[in-house]
């Protein structure tokens, strides 16, 4: 008799013995290993962890220089901030072929920030299918709006960073960054990260099999995103929707670090800006930790000494931004999340 037999005679004899005394027994949980996705969360999550920890620390290392800020500057970051979010839902508006009101776009902006903290990415999307099936369209559209503003937000920062990259890129010297400080650690560990996950991409797509199966499931998603750009394509309100907001939002982002800056009198360019955020972003997308928690942040401190900020300047300036653009809004998101609940909008 194996062992899954054996451990159902007991359990058998278990229930059989607890009824005849009487008792009522509770059914066991079975027990659960961990998949390999649980397992790259996890040490994400401690990579992003130790990262944000650092950031803090750093931070309070530098509290003369916070209290020191400019306060003018940092109310000037906190309306930035929030302006992302209009920008955002902007592009929410031409993501889909009909009409959706803006305040309720907004409304899931602000929302998907507490969302994004609770579940990640996949509670997000969870959060905007189930928004836009609430305003009447179907599991379909929902899902390829997602999709198609992913894509857009891609492309709209190739771009900026590509037309910043000939403005600014000389003024940036990362070679020297990257040999100071706490945070190094975590980015080469991120970079070591992105070399692997290359190097499993070069192995499925050199396997015929492998690349043949990947390209079965991703072919269908493709082609049905394609199918809707298309639509939107023949709506040219959509398209200066969909790209001009998260033009919009991006910018808007980049000018909040660049408030949060002057808050200790330093400054970039806006190209110099916008380089060092891509370059953050680039390091928490390919970061395990849901949303890149705490290595955006080293990134940003990273660039921006890179490009000739003092680190404590650099740091606070960081800390000042995320207080607002990451660490306050989840709090907004939640009672945004309950309103847009009792509204039925969610």
């Amino acid at each position: 008799m194996g062992l899954r037999g054996r451990k159902e005679l007991l359990d058998q004899v278990r229930t059989k013995t607890a009824q005849a005394a009487g008792i009522s027994v509770p059914d066991l949980a079975e027990p659960r290993r961990l998949s390999w996705s649980q397992v790259l969360v996890a040490a994400g999550t401690l990579i992003g962890g130790w990262a944000l920890i650092l950031t803090l620390i750093n931070a309070a290392h530098s509290i003369d220089t916070i209290t020191s800020a400019a306060w003018g500057w940092v109310v000037a970051t906190a309306l930035l901030c929030a302006g992302s979010y209009l920008g955002t839902a902007y592009a929410d508006l031409g993501s889909v072929p009909g009409s959706l009101a803006y305040g309720r776009a907004v409304g899931l902006e602000v929302a998907s920030t507490f969302t994004a903290l609770a579940g990640g990415n996949a509670a997000v999307v969870a959060t905007d299918v189930r928004f836009l099936q609430q305003q009447g369209y179907n599991t379909a559209a929902a899902v390829t709006s997602g999709a198609l503003i992913s894509a857009a937000s891609f492309i709209v920062k190739g771009v900026l960073f590509l037309i910043a990259i000939p403005l600014a890129w000389r003024s940036f010297h990362f070679g020297n960054s990257l040999h100071q400080g706490s945070h190094s650690k975590i980015l080469w560990l991120v970079l070591a990260v992105v070399c692997v996950i290359g190097a499993v991409i070069a192995v499925v797509l050199a396997v015929p099999r492998w690349h043949r199966r990947v390209s079965q499931k991703l072919r269908p998603r493709f082609a049905a995103v394609w199918d809707d750009f298309k639509q939107l394509a023949s709506q040219p309100s959509k398209i200066v929707q969909l790209f001009g907001g998260q033009v919009a939002a991006q910018i808007v982002v980049a000018l909040a670090l660049g408030a949060a800056l002057h808050s200790f009198g330093a400054h970039l360019s806006l190209a110099a800006l916008l380089i060092a955020i891509t370059t953050a972003g680039v390091l928490a997308s390919a970061s395990p930790a849901g949303g890149g928690m705490g290595v955006a942040e080293a990134g940003l401190i990273l660039a921006l000494t890179a490009g000739g900020i003092m680190k404590n300047d650099a740091t606070a300036a960081v800390f000042i931004q995320g207080l607002f653009s990451a660490y306050l809004p989840p709090v907004a998101g939640w009672f945004t999340l309950m309103w847009m609940r009792k509204r039925e909008y969610l």
